[in-house]
């Protein structure tokens, strides 16, 4: 009988953790209203960080970008950058730009995704 109530209350608690859809270690999830996500995350040896590195100065010196925030998620440097820009046509033009700067065999994945589509 205990052996339920102790799964029970496990499945009661992952239940509720998935409902917020929150990535592991991460305290802010992105927003579902965020225009463009750009999430690294790692397969156990961290972030692709040159590629990460580019990406984020690119989109700081990038002038159509209005906003770009950081929504860590990981133990190994993971996290999704949430961009804002002044309109879609912008916001389509970053993200081609975005994954263009990818390598062809990044150090860990890179996903590029729009509310429209992802790329």
């Amino acid at each position: 009988m205990k052996t339920l109530s102790v799964l029970a209350a496990v499945a009661a608690m992952l239940s509720a953790a998935s409902a917020h859809a929150y990535a592991p270690g991460q305290t802010t999830p992105v927003p579902r209203n965020c225009p463009l996500v750009i999430a690294f995350g790692s397969h156990g040896a961290g972030i692709d960080r040159p590629t990460f590195d580019r990406v984020e100065a690119y989109l700081a010196h990038e002038r159509t970008v209005t906003g770009v925030s950081r929504y860590p998620w990981g133990r190994e440097g993971e996290v999704s950058l949430c961009v804002r820009a002044r309109g879609d046509a912008d916001l389509v033009r970053i993200a081609n730009r975005v994954r263009a700067s990818i390598p062809a065999r990044p150090r860990g994945p890179v996903t590029v995704e729009s509310r429209a589509r992802r790329w």
